[in-house]
């Protein structure tokens, strides 16, 4: 499969103003102590990777998402389906505070 770039900077498919996935599971910067933040972005790349992948996209932790060249692209789905990822799901599992 040759890939070709859909997005450069997949976070702010999810939200505007996002400069990156950690931003998204922790907008206001105060998570840091309670959740282990590293975990949780891998864990929520890969979260929205099986939600993605099926619509022909894949996204890395850079935030960087390809697709097939030529994939017809159903972008509203494959945005739809990455802001229905369990955010608040993948920060409990990495709650610290309940190790």
């Amino acid at each position: 499969m040759t890939s070709t770039t859909l997005s450069e900077h997949f976070p702010s498919i999810i939200d505007r103003k996002a400069p990156d996935f950690r931003y998204l599971l922790d907008p206001t910067g105060e998570l840091e102590d309670d959740f282990d933040l590293d975990q949780a972005v891998s864990d929520y790349v890969e979260e929205i990777n099986k939600a993605v992948r099926p619509l022909g996209v894949d996204v890395t932790a850079s935030g960087v998402a390809t697709c097939e060249i030529g994939a017809d692209i159903d972008r509203v789905a494959v945005e739809q389906a990455a802001r229905d990822v369990d955010v608040d799901g993948i920060l409990q599992r990495n709650d610290k505070t309940k190790a």
